[in-house]
């Protein structure tokens, strides 16, 4: 998908914006995806519900507003173009829109596993129950966090924190890994299992290919690029073995998505940046 930005939008009643669903190919069941437009100096529907999610502002200015059921204490933060922002599990809010023109946001969510383990839409939107270890209500729990540390698993870069106020332009510690120059943090956001991180690649150098199973999704932030991808069956010299019109090029610009695996099974993937 090139642009999210193009994509049509139809009136969603239980947001209470205009919206559609996006399904990449190799993600089915795994996570789920969408853009949601907020209009104009208005509100989408106050909402909780059983599964983890996060939004990336794609356009506009507005606020979030996040409250447990029992305590009166709310907590606002606000977000602008280029914010990343996640909202604790069954925790109830509201996105407010600050300005006249619309705001649209996309949003990544693990509701396909709720929705397919519960197959109940009244216990996954209307359970009262407060996930404490998840969400405390107090004044600095929206700050933004600046540290970085490493990860448990891998000891690579990692930020903790529930809202980042300009990921375009936050820091990016120097990594290597993929390619001379890359750089990449791992963003951790109100404990949630939501696996995320943000990369740099520079331009004109060669971002080495990996391979894994579907469920990666990929979001061109800034800049454009491309994405070559292949089935780990080609082998790993595809061109060399004359099977390079079975590789896959997939373009995208800012805000593009592609599926890492668009279809079952390991898939290679290198990715590149032309501006």
């Amino acid at each position: 998908m090139r642009r999210v930005q193009d994509l049509p939008l139809k009136p969603w009643k239980r947001m209470g914006g205009n919206g559609t669903f996006i399904q990449l190919l190799g993600t089915e069941g795994l996570w789920g995806c969408y853009v949601v437009e907020v209009p104009g100096a208005g509100t989408l529907n106050a909402e909780r519900h059983l599964y983890e999610e996060l939004y990336l502002v794609v356009e506009g200015r507005g606020s979030t507003e996040v409250w447990t059921d029992g305590n009166g204490k709310k907590l606002t933060f606000e977000w602008q173009r280029g914010s990343l922002f996640s909202i604790p599990i069954n925790v109830q809010h509201r996105i407010v829109n600050a300005t006249r023109s619309p705001a649209l946001l996309l949003a990544g969510t693990t509701a396909p596993n709720a929705m397919n383990l519960y197959s109940n839409t009244d216990f996954i939107f209307n359970c009262s129950y407060n996930f404490k270890d998840r969400f405390n209500p107090t004044d600095d729990y929206y700050k933004p966090k600046e540290e970085i540390e490493p990860d448990p698993v891998r000891g690579l870069a990692m930020r903790q924190t529930n809202i980042i106020p300009d990921i375009i332009n936050c820091e990016l510690p120097l990594d290597n890994r993929r390619s001379p120059g890359y750089r990449r943090i791992e963003p951790h956001m109100t404990g949630n299992n939501f696996y995320l991180w943000i990369g740099q690649h520079e331009n004109g150098r060669y971002s080495k290919a990996h391979a894994h199973g579907s469920a990666a999704v990929l979001l061109c932030l800034t800049g454009k690029g491309y994405t070559y991808t292949w089935p780990a069956s080609l082998g790993q010299t595809p061109w060399k073995d004359g099977k390079g019109d079975l590789v896959k090029r997939q373009d995208y610009e800012p805000v593009g998505m592609v599926s890492a695996a668009p279809m079952g099974g390991n898939w290679f993937h290198a990715h590149f940046g032309t501006s």
